[in-house]
C-alpha cells in the first residue's frame, strides 16, 4: 500500500491528513481523510493463517529522501 500525505494538521495528540491512498487494488488510488492513528491500526488488522487468527507485524517506512513534487507526478498515475 501506498499513502501520500497532500496535507496535514495536528489534531489533539493525533494528526489528520488529506491525501492519496494506493491499496495496490482493481479500484485504482483514492482521495480521502485519515488520521495517523488510524494509519497505523490499519496494519494491525487480524487476518487467519493456517485457521488461526494472527496479526503480522507490518511498519509504516517514511521516505527519508522524498522531494516535494505535484500530485500528477507520483508514481501511482502512470
Amino acid at each position: 500500500m501506498d499513502w501520500y500525505v497532500l496535507e496535514g494538521e495536528k489534531e489533539g495528540d493525533d494528526f489528520r491528513f488529506f491525501g492519496i491512498v494506493d491499496l495496490n487494488n482493481d479500484f485504482g488510488p483514492e482521495y480521502g481523510y485519515f488520521m495517523l492513528s488510524e494509519l497505523k491500526g490499519a496494519f494491525n488488522m487480524p487476518i487467519i493463517i493456517n485457521g488461526k487468527q494472527t496479526t503480522l507485524p507490518v511498519q509504516i517506512e517514511r521516505d527519508e529522501y522524498w522531494e516535494e513534487k505535484s500530485v500528477e507526478e507520483c508514481e501511482i498515475f502512470d
